[in-house]
This record gives structure tokens, C-alpha cells and sequence, in this order.
């Protein structure tokens, strides 16, 4: 049996029982993109969905109709960015549930960005957040915004969650 995983610009193979690794050719200056997650378009933003239940992480969607937006009362929570030091291309992340407070937020990545996130800001009210990758893995307890991820959760983050102080 095969098993692949990719981390950032770069695809791992368990092949046998021999880790074989292959370099991903992405143009300089572009994000890399998993197979099956398009950029979302410029001036489109993720918006939480209602969840099932209040226990369970939050899914998300793009919406990229301006009047949509304006007319949600939706809030601004954080922007995540493809490249370290808030670089590349971003996009911003809203709520409709009202500014952080003390319990927070916790939701999806979505698609493109549980592979392309390396860096994000949090919100005015938002300040403290903590980040999962698909198997667990959580960085703990970082106040503010965060330059870059760090490696384990570069291009491999699944949820993000952020509340107040």
C-alpha cells in the first residue's frame, strides 16, 4: 500500500516501507495548489455556516456577492494568507455570530486553505487562537496574529479557532 502526504512544495511517499520524496514545480511567486482546491476568486470571503450543533466545529463557504456580504451582519474575524509574513494572497474569514468573545469560534479551514495557509491575522476583539491539523495536531495558546504557522501546520491546518481575552 501506498500512502502519500504533501507538505508544502513537496510530496512524501511510504512506498514498501521506503519514504521517497518528490519536489512539487510551482512557479516562483505562486501558491501551491492541492489537486481539486482552486484559488477562490479576488473579493470573495469565507463566511461561517449554522452548525449542526454548538459542539462541533463550524463549516465555512465562500461568498463572493458583495451586497451578500454587507447584508449578512456578518464580522470579521481573521485573514489568512498563502505565504509567511502576511504575504501572497489572503482572504478574509467572517462570522455571523457577533465579535470574539471568551467562548470564540472554532471552524474550518476550508478547502484551499487546510493546503495553502501559512499565516494569518486575527481581528480586532479576536485575540488569542490555536490551530489543528487533520490528525489533531493543535498549536497552542498564540496571542494575536501569526506570522507564519510553523511547519507542522503549514499548507496542513484543518480547523482555526480564536476568542477573546
Amino acid at each position: 500500500m501506498t500512502m502519500f502526504k504533501r507538505i508544502g512544495r513537496a510530496t512524501l511517499a511510504l512506498l514498501g516501507g521506503v519514504l521517497i520524496t518528490a519536489a512539487t514545480a510551482v512557479p516562483a511567486g505562486a501558491a501551491p495548489v492541492t489537486p481539486g482546491t482552486a484559488r477562490p476568486a479576488a473579493g470573495c470571503v469565507l463566511m461561517m455556516q449554522q452548525p449542526d450543533d454548538l459542539t462541533r466545529t463550524i463549516p465555512v463557504k465562500q461568498v463572493c456577492d458583495a451586497t451578500e456580504i454587507r447584508a449578512s451582519g456578518a464580522v470579521a474575524l481573521a485573514r489568512y494568507y498563502t505565504d509567511a509574513d502576511f504575504g501572497g494572497y489572503n482572504q478574509d474569514v467572517y462570522g455571523y455570530y457577533g465579535t470574539c468573545d471568551k467562548e470564540g469560534y472554532t471552524f474550518s479551514t476550508g478547502d484551499y486553505w487546510s493546503h495553502n495557509l501559512s499565516s494569518y491575522r486575527v481581528f480586532p476583539t479576536c485575540f488569542w487562537s490555536t490551530i489543528s491539523t487533520y490528525w489533531g495536531t493543535t498549536r497552542y495558546g498564540t496571542a494575536g496574529d501569526s506570522s507564519y504557522v510553523g511547519d507542522t501546520w503549514n499548507d496542513n491546518t484543518y480547523t482555526f479557532r480564536t476568542w477573546a481575552r
